[in-house]
């Protein structure tokens, strides 16, 4: 075991254990001890490997903050789901041979995919085909997973085929102002305020 953090909430115990496997993969181990009303203690656990351990952090992240400490606490899933919707009607209904920043601004961001995204940061200085060809290439790096470019340095980037210094510091650029403005975004309610829900 490399590390080990643990906490009591009520009568259940939860645990959190950094391990290394048999074949030198890291892996994230938690498990939650619960005493029953009529005596025995049930235990359940997951296991997550290294390689998706940071996405799971930002994943959760964003849960929390978006979810359980946004200011519009009123939200439901199913107000969710309707936006979820109306994005989906709006592709729909777009002109597919409509430029993406006419697209950007006449629909929102939230209206593009992941791939339109970054060939927007890409598409500066250069022709929109090599951008879409210079978005495939990494995304296709980070196996579709944005996720991955968390943490990724300068130098990380620039090995990637067609991105130099200029694409490279607008994509950083860009992760670090999301990253930014996701921790100044005012934050209502404390974590004692979160209800979990099955819903």
């Amino acid at each position: 075991m490399i590390a080990t953090e643990s906490f009591r909430s009520g009568k259940d115990i939860y645990f959190f254990d950094y391990l290394e496997a048999v074949n030198g993969r890291h892996y994230l181990r938690i498990a939650r001890m619960e005493t029953c009303s009529d005596g025995p203690v049930k235990r359940t656990k997951v296991v997550i490997f290294e390689d998706v351990i940071q996405p799971m952090i930002s994943a959760f992240a964003y849960l929390l903050h978006s979810g359980a400490y946004s200011e519009n606490q009123e939200e439901t899933p199913r107000d969710i789901r309707e936006k979820v919707q109306e994005i989906r009607a709006i592709r729909e209904s777009m002109d597919p041979d409509m430029p993406l920043r006419e697209r950007l601004g006449l629909y929102g961001a939230g209206t593009l995919t992941e791939h339109e995204l970054v060939s927007l940061l890409l598409g500066l200085g250069t022709t929109s085909d090599d951008a879409t060809h210079m978005a495939d290439e990494l995304l296709g790096h980070l196996g579709g997973n944005i996720a991955k470019l968390i943490g990724m340095t300068q130098a990380d980037l620039c090995r990637m085929p067609g991105i130099g210094m200029a694409k490279c510091s607008v994509i950083l650029a860009a992760m670090e102002l999301g990253r930014r403005s996701f921790l100044a975004a005012p934050i209502t309610g404390s974590p004692a305020d979160f209800r979990y829900s099955r819903n």
